[in-house]
């Protein structure tokens, strides 16, 4: 067996005694230097296929695992619109840089706990059993490899309770006079102002855009909504006003654009703090920003709008095989309701004076 080049910057007689002792151990351990050698590369070959495992379960996120079964979904399910909405509202920022098959049941109540803390036990519900799909469907179609387990098994439904509360007249006159008295910085006074105009999802609030608003029809068209179906709102004074003036006064696209990335809109719970810190000088009950969505609802159908003209302010979806031929858009009598609203809101707001100095 040749082990090397003896003398001439080669090997000494000493090293090549070494090498030949350690050649007999190899004979003697794997029968010969040839298996070792093949050993050695079987070796190395399973060394790098574990390594690109690692890379690929790294690569094939939680963001990619929702954007693939969305992309797919969205072939077959009708919803498949507020299902990217939820996925991508509340789990990507939690769970989304993490590989898909590392995540842990923990990790998902931990994500889960937060909704249910901010009050939305029905979105909680819902973005659980979104995220449950997900991984079967990863799991079911052999999307990758890595995903094994579905981290979502065994957490449990939290129950629904209806929820009625919404601001009544007395309420509402003191939500009105006493807001600018409150702490919340002007554009955060706007957003809850218009929220109650408009009766708008506060999702929806927070991702207005000027391309939103028709100046010259006085209208809001929002293309994506939970019912799935574009919503086109007519826009009482009061609306346009607060609306104008978000215009002017923001520095981009986005009517409530976020302070430090102003090219970004505001986040949907960024919106609970400073109502929820704000009740006391409100001096009214515990309030969420969809009670007021939920009062302005109440408010227009005790004015006596028909329920059929509330339901569609509100954009509920409507199932019924009457609504698949019905196409008239019923938008001078949802302008004449939110324009009596608009006035009734107006009504009971102090005098006009100096706006509070953004802090």
């Amino acid at each position: 067996m040749a082990i090397g080049q003896y003398k001439s910057g080669g090997m000494s007689l000493a090293d090549a005694r070494l090498e030949a002792d350690r050649q007999r151990l190899i004979t003697n351990e794997h029968g010969s230097a040839l298996e070792y050698r093949n050993q050695q590369r079987r070796e190395n070959r399973a060394a790098l296929a574990e390594k690109e495992e690692v890379e690929q379960r790294k690569s094939f996120t939680v963001k990619r695992l929702i954007a693939e079964y969305v992309d797919d979904a969205s072939r077959t399910l009708a919803s498949w619109k507020e299902v990217d909405r939820a996925l991508r509202s509340y789990v990507v920022p939690e769970l989304g840089k993490k590989p898909a098959g590392d995540v842990t049941r923990k990790e998902v109540v931990a994500m889960l706990d937060k909704l249910s803390r901010q009050g939305k036990t029905v979105q909680r519900n819902r973005t659980l059993a979104y995220l449950r799909r997900a991984y079967n469907w990863a799991i079911q179609n052999d999307v990758h490899g890595s995903i094994t387990a579905n981290p979502c098994h065994m957490i449990p439904q939290l129950t629904e309770t209806s929820k009625e509360r919404y601001l009544g007249p007395t309420e509402l006159k003191r939500f009105i006079s006493n807001l600018p008295k409150t702490d919340i910085e002007p554009a955060m006074q706007d957003f809850y102002l218009l929220l109650l105009l408009t009766a708008l999802r506060p999702g929806e609030v927070a991702g207005l855009s000027e391309n939103d608003f028709d100046s010259e029809e006085k209208t809001l068209r929002l293309e994506f909504t939970k019912s799935g179906k574009p919503h086109v709102l007519p826009i009482s004074a009061q609306a346009d006003e607060i609306i104008a003036r978000r215009i002017e006064e923001s520095p981009g696209n986005w009517l409530f654009p976020m302070k430090r990335q102003p090219n970004r809109h505001i986040r949907e719970d960024s919106v609970q703090k400073p109502l929820r810190d704000a009740i006391p000088s409100l001096k009214i009950l515990p309030t969420t920003p969809h009670d007021l969505r939920r009062t302005a609802g109440t408010g227009i159908a005790a004015l006596g709008a028909p329920r059929l003209i509330v339901s569609m302010i509100l954009n509920h979806a409507d199932q019924s095989v009457t609504s698949i031929y019905d196409r008239h858009h019923y938008l001078p009598e949802l302008r004449q309701w939110l324009d009596k609203w608009g006035e009734h809101v107006e009504s009971m707001t102090p005098k006009k004076g100096k706006r509070r100095a953004a802090s």
